[in-house]
């Protein structure tokens, strides 16, 4: 099957590569088998955004293993992805097998008012379409956000938009394609019934969509365009974006905060989302304190073969558990050249545990700072509210072994799933009396929080060296 890619008909010099042997995609000569893959609809899970450095986008030219981001294309070629890229549907190819999600019943043009709640999350989206007059979900769905082959995380995103100014355009494009594209295929003729989205997320993820410079958020004094209250239409759609707190923790944290009902008593909650980037809000009545670490990318490679954090931490847990790996992260001797093999094509090796307690010991530390500034230690906090991919997914009695979290918390610990999603359904479900009362609360709560750089503190480089160690 053929697919031309939109700019192809402007090219002098093309040449043609075929994917999966399945379609061809015609592409300039000297451009990355990488940026014609990500074009193509494909994302992997690698994390340094096509530097060459992760290491994972592997592909197969003729006999030949190479890495996709280094790869320049001179000739046409035969390409295949193997088991690491994933397809995420953004061409139309008929003989590639559609998402899982996809298979929910269609909803038909003779549906009420629609609203849609996204979060819009730094690896995956999750949207929930709501019945605005019966007050409840219409359909439900997840894709992987297809920004991903440009990066991870969001510093490696913000360095690609700053790039080239038609990146950040190209970034945010790839979000609203993917979103229109599978609420049409959802909604069939009822996709017409939208009246509003709202969008939650990152403050880096939220920045991009608008378009709006992320410059302000590439270096010190980490200054965001916007983290205010906003709606806007476009297309006769209401898009509404909440408030969110600093660069580095977002919307996601605010609305998810609102939605567990956080910080209304004297005793404190601690909402940790642990998802690609490690936010954290701790608050009570009167105060509270947000931060921020970059955390999933590494747990997700914490294990050689792996792809889920929570399958990372498990083996790592499971490794202290059998003095395979002692305290102070080392691997026992016998497995120190050659690494512990969990299972066939799964390896620990000592590179990854070193990488492991760094991302873990940030989180570790960033906890006791957080307590640290409101004068309280951990067992004056009522509730810890665990939310995010990684989180939902994770034994929650891994976390304690690998000391990820404090002791203290273990009998507080409530897995609230994706509250970033729960508090955008809140919202878009309100009437104009209660979401004034929910910005309203959006307001007072980030009022009486301090939003914290980590790294700044004093304190926080020993709090950081303490939370190494296992």
């Amino acid at each position: 099957m053929f697919c031309q890619r939109r700019d192809t008909d402007q090219l002098k010099r093309i040449q043609r590569v075929s994917i999966n042997d399945k379609f061809i995609v015609e592409c300039r000569e000297s451009e990355s088998i990488y940026q014609v893959l990500a074009d193509s609809g494909f994302t992997f899970l690698g994390n340094c955004g096509g530097k060459g450095i992760c290491g994972k986008c592997v592909v197969t030219v003729g006999t030949q293993k190479v890495l996709a981001c280094q790869y320049k294309i001179q000739n046409d070629i035969s390409v295949s992805t193997g088991n690491l890229w994933q397809y995420t549907g953004n061409n139309t190819i008929a003989s590639e097998k559609p998402d899982k999600t996809e298979k929910a019943d269609t909803v038909s043009s003779s549906a009420p008012n629609i609203a849609v709640a996204v979060d819009l999350g730094s690896t995956t989206i999750g949207v929930s379409c709501m019945d605005l007059e019966k007050k409840c979900e219409i359909t439900a769905f997840s894709f992987t956000n297809p920004q991903y082959s440009y990066g991870a995380d969001v510093i490696s995103r913000i360095r690609f938009c700053m790039e080239k100014e038609e990146n950040l355009l190209l970034l945010g494009q790839l979000v609203e394609n993917m979103l229109q594209k599978t609420l049409k295929e959802r909604l069939g003729e009822a996709y017409s019934n939208i009246g509003s989205i709202v969008y939650s997320g990152n403050t880096t993820m939220l920045h991009i969509l608008r378009g709006l410079s992320v410059d302000g958020l590439s270096k010190a004094p980490f200054m965001p365009v916007s983290t205010e209250y906003e709606v806007c239409k476009r297309d006769m759609v209401n898009n509404i974006f909440p408030p969110g707190f600093s660069a580095f923790v977002g919307a996601d944290i605010l609305t998810g905060a609102e939605f567990l009902k956080m910080g209304r008593n004297e005793a404190y909650d601690l909402l940790i989302d642990l998802g690609t980037n490690g936010e954290m809000l701790l608050l009570n009545k009167d105060c509270g304190c947000a931060a921020a670490t970059a955390c999933g990318p590494v747990f997700d490679s914490a294990v050689t073969g792996a792809v889920y954090g929570s399958e990372c931490i498990k083996a790592i847990a499971n490794c202290i558990k059998r003095r395979l790996v002692d305290r102070t992260g080392r691997i026992a001797s016998h497995y120190f050249d050659k690494g512990i093999e969990i299972d066939k094509g799964f390896i620990i090796r000592q590179e990854n545990i070193r990488n492991f307690q760094l991302a873990k010991g940030a989180v570790y530390a960033g906890i006791q700072c957080l307590l640290r500034e409101c004068g309280i230690t951990a067992d004056c906090v009522a509730n810890v509210y665990i939310s995010g991919g990684l989180g939902f997914y994770m034994d929650i009695r891994d976390a304690f072994t690998v000391k990820l979290l404090p002791e203290e918390f273990r009998e507080k610990i409530t897995i609230s799933g994706n509250t970033s999603l729960e508090g955008a359904r809140k919202l878009v479900l309100s009437d104009d009396r209660e979401c004034e009362v929910i910005v309203s609360e959006y307001q007072a709560i980030k009022e009486r929080t301090t939003s914290l750089e980590l790294a700044d503190l004093d304190g926080f480089q020993d709090a950081y060296m303490q939370s190494l160690d296992f």
